[in-house]
């Protein structure tokens, strides 16, 4: 692990936002010192936390400063993790869980401004 002294700018947490922000500051200002730090040992140790990362914007994010980013080995053993199904729980206490994706599906099938 590098140690830092000090920065720019320093991003706490490492997931998507913190990792959009810290590669906009980059793009926009080479120069500038940006630190990332977040409490996973190493990257991806998260992606079991339930966060749903579109790879669309990733791929907009990322094309735009490092082309070829996704052909890394780095980039396809992280990105090698997909996601078959999932659902979306209301969580009643300690011994009970709706699952309410179906009504989400509904509203986006209404249109109802949210799913």
């Amino acid at each position: 692990m590098d140690r830092y002294k000090k920065a720019s700018v320093l991003i706490i947490g490492a997931g998507p936002a913190g990792l959009a922000a810290a590669i906009q500051l980059k793009a926009q200002k080479p120069d500038i010192e940006v630190c990332v730090i977040d409490k996973a040992a190493d990257l991806g140790n998260h992606n079991l936390s339930g966060a749903v990362l579109e790879p669309q914007i990733l791929n907009k994010l990322l094309d735009s400063v490092a082309p070829g980013w996704d052909q890394t080995d780095e980039a396809k053993q992280l990105l090698s993790h997909r996601i078959e199904k999932d659902d979306v729980m209301f969580l009643l206490g300690k011994s009970f869980a709706l699952n309410i994706l179906f009504a989400i599906k509904l509203a986006k099938i209404f249109k109802m401004g949210f799913g």
